[in-house]
């Protein structure tokens, strides 16, 4: 290994140390902002106004993060596998039924408790199409992921 050789190798290695302290920081990021979210919202229970931008950017970095995951195949691992396999469907059901818990807890104490038995079926029904919807999102992002993974290993 020439001299030239080792600083190139080096760089590499400086590169690839600095993606990963700034995709932490970026991760730590979003996580300040959800816990500051949170607080605001559910503890101290502000209004949705004075707090939409914090939403609005939150979102928005995460919808960035998984659509550049799933466009540049990153969810595609040994997919026919994963898909086939009960363990990942019980994953999938699980992590959409917490997920809808999570939702009708926060609806819950952004509204209040039902008084109806109407109100308890309007947010049985929004659980219900909360979970449903969530675990599609999660199939179709994974298959999109795969589709594009094997266009660019075809190309």
């Amino acid at each position: 290994m020439n001299h030239y050789e080792h600083y190139e190798w080096e760089d590499e290695r400086i590169k690839s140390a600095n993606n990963k302290i700034h995709s932490e920081g970026f991760v730590l990021l979003l996580y300040g902002l959800l816990i500051l979210i949170i607080i605001r919202v559910i503890i101290l229970g502000h209004p949705f106004h004075s707090t939409w931008d914090i939403i609005l950017l939150f979102l928005g970095a995460s919808l960035y993060v998984t659509l550049r995951h799933v466009l540049s195949g990153n969810f595609s691992e040994e997919y026919e596998a994963i898909q086939a396999s009960f363990r990942h469907k019980l994953s999938m059901v699980f992590s959409g039924l917490l997920a809808g818990i999570f939702f009708t807890v926060f609806r819950l104490l952004r509204e209040g408790f039902p008084g109806t038995a109407g109100e308890v079926i309007e947010i049985l029904v929004s659980l219900i199409v909360f979970v449903v919807v969530f675990m599609g999102v999660g199939w179709l992002m994974r298959k999109l992921s795969h589709r594009k993974a094997y266009q660019e290993i075809d190309n």
